[in-house]
């Protein structure tokens, strides 16, 4: 959320739909697939 002149804007900045999630879930998959997740490795 982020104010301008004392408006309020609102809006997302991720895709919140499957379809648009599924390229990014692949993408995840084939580049991380098997590497350590933790919160060090996630920084």
């Amino acid at each position: 959320m982020a104010r301008i002149k004392n408006k309020i804007l609102f809006f997302t900045t991720s895709p919140r739909t499957p379809a648009k999630m599924l390229p990014e879930i692949r993408l995840l998959n084939e580049k991380f697939s098997g590497e350590v997740w933790n919160t060090a490795t996630q920084e």
